[in-house]
């Protein structure tokens, strides 16, 4: 949602895990933000107040919604996009000669892709930069996703 065009929205509180039912009605979907009022027993406003499993949600979106902030290649580029393949969905957002391609594995399993059918936007060889990891992913002829992978590639 965050490498795509247009405002993302999402709920309060999606960035802690938070999470609620719509019975009785939609008010119940999110409750208040746990911490920062008197009398709450959590804050987690506060990294040491967050669960390792919030944690990493924190900070998932907090580096990409930092890194899309002022990204025109995200807000103005064109989309090209490739049908889904046995789980795996590819695309290429692209501006003023900057792109970035972002490679998901919906998958609960591994899965190898066949890298000619997205040599248009990834040669063979080109190495790209993962924005989430740091890590250098130079494109092969076959690639390997682990399970629910995803790349952000610049």
């Amino acid at each position: 949602m965050l490498t795509t065009r247009g405002i993302p929205q999402m709920y309060y509180g999606d960035e802690l895990l938070m999470h609620g039912s719509k019975e009785g009605s939609d008010g119940f979907v999110r409750r208040d933000m746990p911490g920062g009022f008197p009398g709450d027993k959590v804050n987690a406003f506060v990294d040491a107040g967050r669960t390792d499993m919030q944690r990493e949600a924190w900070n998932f979106i907090s580096r990409l919604a930092n890194w899309r902030r002022g990204n025109e290649v995200i807000s103005k580029g064109a989309l090209k996009h490739f049908m889904p393949e046995n789980g795996v969905y590819v695309y290429e957002r692209s501006y003023k000669g900057k792109r970035v391609v972002v490679m998901m594995n919906g998958t609960d399993s591994e899965n190898v892709i066949d890298g000619t059918i997205y040599r248009e936007i990834m040669p063979e060889g080109t190495t790209l930069t993962d924005i989430l990891s740091g890590e250098k992913v130079t494109i092969a002829r076959e690639m390997r996703l682990p399970a629910r992978a995803l790349y952000i590639l610049e």
